[in-house]
């Protein structure tokens, strides 16, 4: 009885550690940035490297998809700086300030805790939404220049965003439109039970978008050589496709199997005034880091070759 006293005291410890929690808090804070981060960094390292293992794929169409992937995360970073860092630093000031930016009913709406955080974060994690197609078009239109660039280093042997004054508080006020609206409040009241799931759906949704974008304009674009285009367009239909599917299994797994864990976590931090945003850190982070697994490590092995597969039997046709 000693021995599992002690054992349940130090994992208590764990589940309460500052570090920890602290984490999880900046994770809640920051979703759209952090789940941005984390699809940058596995955009540059995780997936060229899985790209370039995929067996029996012409050395071009990995060049293709690499560079496809390097520019996917230049846009997204791009993204997060331009659309989601202002809009967290704006919901983070009408917190701070909700007398400032919030009508009386508005007010109110904001001491209704998980209401306000689910509206918080369908704002957040909205923004890769809003610019998926420009993302994609961005990206698309990066291609031919980072594979020229690749060519030439072969031939030859790699910003905080700040809002003060003035700035802040007008695109704060902007934001605060949001919160304000008495339908928006209604929505998150209905919905508050579904926070688990809004970064994982809305990845889901934004990866569809973001494909079904990149589809069209890949065939538009005249500067990628026509041989090229539909191992790109395979490639991100099977990649994407194969991820939603795996990526949303595998998250509802996860959930189910970490269910104990998740009532000690909270067990542990009952009486902590900010044990909603810890929570909503985990849900930001556990289908973040899914999905990472699954669209940028695994699947390019599969879609790379299947995508070779498809456009050496078109070939052969033509």
């Amino acid at each position: 009885m000693k021995v599992n006293n002690i054992q349940n005291t130090n994992f208590q410890g764990v589940l309460n550690n500052k570090l920890l929690l602290n984490t999880l808090e900046k994770i809640s804070n920051h979703s759209a940035t952090f789940s941005t981060s984390v699809a940058v960094g596995a955009s540059l390292f995780l997936r060229p490297l899985a790209i370039n293992l995929a067996p029996n794929v012409k050395k071009e169409n990995k060049e293709h998809s690499v560079s496809n992937s390097i520019a996917s995360a230049i846009t997204k970073l791009l993204a997060a700086l331009a659309i989601s860092v202002p809009i967290e630093s704006a919901v983070k000031n009408i917190e701070k300030n909700p007398e400032k930016f919030l009508n009386s009913q508005a007010i109110e709406f904001l001491k209704d805790k998980k209401s306000f955080d689910f509206a918080s974060q369908a704002l957040k994690l909205s923004s890769s939404l809003i610019s998926a197609v420009p993302k994609t078009i961005l990206t698309i239109s990066l291609i031919p220049v980072i594979l020229e660039k690749m060519s030439k280093s072969k031939e030859e042997n790699n910003r905080q965003v700040s809002f003060k004054g003035n700035l802040k508080d007008s695109f704060s006020k902007f934001v605060s439109k949001y919160f304000n609206n008495d339908k928006i409040q209604k929505f998150a009241k209905n919905n508050e039970h579904n926070s688990t799931n809004i970064a994982r759906n809305m990845t889901i949704l934004t990866d569809g978008i973001l494909t079904g974008s990149f589809i069209i304009n890949t065939k538009k674009n005249k500067k990628i050589k026509p041989e090229r285009k539909n191992n790109l367009i395979y490639n991100a239909l099977i990649s994407t496709g194969l991820s939603i599917l795996a990526g949303f299994s595998l998250d509802k797994i996860v959930q189910k199997q970490g269910k104990g864990l998740l009532e000690r976590f909270v067990e542990a931090n009952k009486n902590n005034p900010k044990l909603d945003k810890y929570i909503q850190g985990i849900n930001i982070l556990r289908p973040a880091i899914i999905f990472a697994f699954v669209y940028y490590g695994l699947f390019p092995l599969i879609s790379g070759y299947l995508a070779q597969k498809i456009s050496n039997k078109e070939e052969i046709k033509k």
